[in-house]
C-alpha cells in the first residue's frame, strides 16, 4: 500500500506545477486579454459549471470512497468502476444536450466562448481520476494533471495574442482537460476485469450519490454563483475579471494547504472500513496542524506583499486586485479547516448528510451577503461574502465534531504558528518600502519571509515542524 507521505509528494508535485503555471501564464493573459475579456471567460465558465456539477452529480467523491472500500477485490472494484463510469456518461449526455439547448434558446453574447466551454462539460464523462485516487495510485493522476497544465500553458503562449482570442483561450483550457481525461484509460489494463459486466447497475446506490451531490451544489453557490451574480449586478465584465484573477492567485496558494487532504481521503475511508478509529484521529489531527502551519504564513505574506506583487505581475489596469487578494487570503483558513473536517472526515466516514447541512448553511450566508454587498461593492463584496461563508462552515463543522476532535485540541498548535506568522508579516510590511515593485524584489522578500517564519518555529521548538525538518534532512543524507 502506498504511503501517505509518498502520495503527498506526488500530489505536492502537481500542486507546485499548479502554482507555477498560473504564475507564468497569468501576467501574459492579463496583459494580452485584458480585464474585460478575462471577465467574459469568468462569467461564461460560471454558467457551464452549473451543468458540469449536474453531470458529475457527486460521483467523483462516491467513486473514490467506494473504490477505497473494495480496492483489494478486483471483481468488486471493477463493478464499482463500470457503474460509476456509466452513470457519469448518462448524466453528462443529458447535461450536454441541456447546455447546448440553453445556448440555442437564449443565444447569449460570446456564443463561441460558450461553445468552447462546453468541451469541459463533455470531458466529465471521461474523467476516471476518482478510480486511481481510490486505489491511492496518485502518480498516474499527477502525471496526467502535470501534462494537462503544461500543454495548456504552451498553447496559450503560442496561440493567444489579443482580446479577440478569448474563445481560443477557453478552447485551449477545455481541450487540454479533455485530452488529459482520455489519457488515463490505458492505465486501466490489469486493474479491472470485464467479467460480470452484464450485472452492473449504475443506479444501485443513487441515494448515497445524491447525498454527496447536494453539498457539491451548495459549494457551487459560493464558488460559482459569485461570478454569475457579479456579471448580473454590474454593467461590465471588468469586475468579473478582477474577481477571476484575484481568486485564481489565492486558490493557487490554497492548493498547498489542501494538498494533503486529497491523499488522506482514501486512507481514512479504508481505516473507517477497518474500524480503526485511532488511525483516523491521528491523520485528522495532523491535517489540522498542517493547515495552521501553511495557511497562517501564506495569509500574512499575501497581505504584506499584495500591492508590490500585483504591480509587476498583472500590469496596468488591475488596480483593485491587491485589496481583493488580501481579502481572499482568509479563504486559506476557512477552506483549509473545513477541508479537513468535512472532506477528509465527514464524507469518508459516511456523515455526508452532516457535511451537506453545514455547506448549505454556508451557502445561505453567502447568497444573503452577495445580495447585500455586490450591488454596493461589486467584486469586493463577493470576496467578503465568500470568506465569511467559508469561515462559518469551518466553525459549524468544528462544533459538530467537537466530541471526537475537541476544538481546544484542534487550535492548540495554532499560537506558535500565529506568532511566527505575525512576526514575519510585520517584517515584510516594513521591508517592502525599501524594494521596488519587481519580480526579483518580491522573490527576495518571499525568501526572507520564509526564512524568518522557519527560524521562528525552530526557536519556538514546534514539534511538528521539527519532525518535518528531520525527515527532510534524512532524505537528503540518503541521496548524498
Amino acid at each position: 500500500m502506498p504511503s501517505i507521505k509518498k502520495n503527498y509528494l506526488y500530489n505536492l508535485t502537481y500542486q507546485i506545477i499548479a502554482i507555477l503555471v498560473p504564475l507564468i501564464t497569468t501576467p501574459y493573459v492579463s496583459r494580452v486579454l485584458g480585464a474585460e475579456s478575462v471577465g467574459v471567460y469568468s462569467f461564461t465558465n460560471s454558467i457551464v459549471t452549473y451543468f458540469i456539477l449536474f453531470a458529475a452529480f457527486g460521483t467523483a467523491l462516491y467513486g473514490q470512497r467506494q473504490i477505497a472500500y473494495v480496492r483489494e477485490d478486483k471483481a468488486q472494484r471493477s463493478q464499482v468502476f463500470f457503474e460509476v463510469l456509466l452513470l457519469r456518461v448518462i448524466f453528462t449526455s443529458v447535461c450536454t444536450i441541456a447546455y447546448f439547448g440553453y445556448l440555442i434558446i437564449f443565444t447569449p453574447q460570446n456564443m463561441s466562448v460558450y461553445c468552447m466551454q462546453g468541451i469541459l462539460l463533455i470531458a466529465v464523462a471521461f474523467d476516471i481520476s476518482w478510480f486511481f485516487m481510490g486505489l491511492e495510485q496518485f502518480k498516474r493522476t499527477v502525471m496526467r494533471n502535470v501534462a494537462v497544465k503544461l500543454l495548456g500553458m504552451v498553447l496559450i503562449f503560442i496561440l493567444v495574442k489579443s482580446p479577440k482570442d478569448i474563445a481560443l483561450y477557453a478552447g485551449i483550457l477545455a481541450g487540454s482537460q479533455f485530452i488529459g481525461n482520455i489519457s488515463l484509460f490505458p492505465y486501466l489494463r490489469g486493474l479491472i476485469s470485464f467479467s460480470g459486466i452484464g450485472k452492473i447497475n449504475p443506479f444501485r446506490d443513487t441515494k448515497t450519490i445524491t447525498t454527496l451531490f447536494f453539498p457539491t451544489i451548495a459549494v457551487s453557490v459560493y464558488t460559482v454563483l459569485d461570478k454569475t451574480m457579479i456579471g448580473l449586478f454590474t454593467d461590465t465584465a471588468v469586475q468579473n475579471g478582477y474577481y477571476e484573477q484575484s481568486e485564481k492567485i489565492v486558490k493557487t496558494a490554497l492548493t498547498l494547504v489542501t494538498s494533503l487532504g486529497v491523499v488522506c481521503i482514501p486512507r481514512i475511508a479504508a481505516a473507517y472500513a477497518a474500524k480503526d478509529i485511532d488511525a483516523i484521529k491521528r491523520i485528522i489531527f495532523r491535517s489540522y496542524r498542517f493547515v495552521w502551519l501553511l495557511a497562517l504564513p501564506l495569509i500574512g505574506g499575501i497581505i504584506a506583499l499584495a500591492s508590490q506583487f500585483c504591480g509587476w505581475f498583472y500590469g496596468p489596469g488591475w488596480d483593485e486586485v491587491p485589496v481583493l487578494i488580501s481579502v481572499f487570503s482568509f479563504l486559506l483558513i476557512g477552506i483549509g479547516i473545513n477541508n479537513v473536517t468535512g472532506v477528509q472526515y465527514l464524507i469518508p466516514v459516511g456523515l455526508q448528510n452532516v457535511f451537506t447541512a453545514t455547506v448549505i448553511a454556508g451557502a445561505g450566508i453567502n447568497v444573503v451577503l452577495n445580495l447585500l454587498l455586490i450591488p454596493r461593492m461589486a467584486a469586493l463584496g463577493a470576496a467578503l461574502a465568500s470568506v465569511v461563508a467559508e469561515i462559518a462552515i469551518a466553525v459549524i463543522q468544528l462544533i459538530y465534531v467537537r466530541k471526537t476532535f475537541p476544538i481546544k485540541d484542534v487550535v492548540a498548535p495554532m499560537p506558535k504558528y500565529l506568532a511566527a506568522a505575525v512576526l514575519m508579516t510585520a517584517l515584510l510590511w516594513w521591508a517592502r518600502g525599501f524594494f521596488p515593485s519587481t519580480i526579483w524584489a518580491t522573490g527576495v522578500l518571499f525568501v526572507a519571509g520564509s526564512a524568518v517564519y522557519a527560524v521562528s518555529l525552530l526557536i519556538l521548538r514546534d514539534s511538528f515542524f521539527l519532525e518535518i525538518c528531520k525527515q527532510m534532512l534524512q532524505k537528503v543524507r540518503r541521496h548524498t
